[in-house]
């Protein structure tokens, strides 16, 4: 499901200030950024990462820690986050979109935030495919809908290499 041309999110600190001043914030806001521990590599340096880059265009940030992955969930699943969440989200080795995007866009998932019925329209439409390059081309709209709207800003694809033994 990934898609190359889909469109991306330029640095740009000055059209960054540029976009807050015409929301009204010239003189900056103050959010909330949720983070949570377990399965961001680095997760701190990263959390820290974000909060500069937010700082330095005027938006002040408060990180609300979780180190309970399972007390996060709880938190999320209640609808008590606000503003901004650092997360991470794998496929169960299942490398097909919709398993990410429908847990995460669709209102009959705990996990979902955003509600947008035109996005759930086709994610239904692609799980109701059986053809691959259908339901392809449908989680690519989906994905672009998706970036087009902010809904999220992807950072960056974190890998992991693991080995085990008796």
């Amino acid at each position: 499901g990934y898609d190359g041309d889909a469109p991306r999110y330029a640095y740009d600190p000055k059209k960054a200030k540029a976009l807050l001043a015409e929301a009204g914030y010239a003189e900056g806001l103050r959010v909330n950024l949720h983070s949570y521990g377990g399965s961001i590599m680095c997760q701190r340096q990263v959390t820290e990462a974000i909060m500069g880059y937010l700082g330095q265009v005027g938006i002040g940030t408060n990180n609300q820690h979780f180190e309970d992955v399972n007390t996060f969930a709880n938190y999320q699943q209640a609808g008590k986050l606000n503003d901004l969440v650092l997360g991470s989200w794998g496929s169960y080795s299942i490398f097909d979109a919709d398993m990410l995007l429908h847990p995460l866009f669709h209102r009959s998932e705990p996990f979902t935030y955003c509600t947008d019925p035109q996005l759930e329209a086709l994610l239904d439409r692609a799980r109701s495919s059986l053809d691959p390059n259908v339901r392809k081309q449908i989680l690519l709209q989906a994905q672009r809908a998706i970036v087009s709207q902010a809904y999220w800003v992807p950072l960056y694809s974190q890998h992991e290499i693991l080995g085990i033994s008796k």
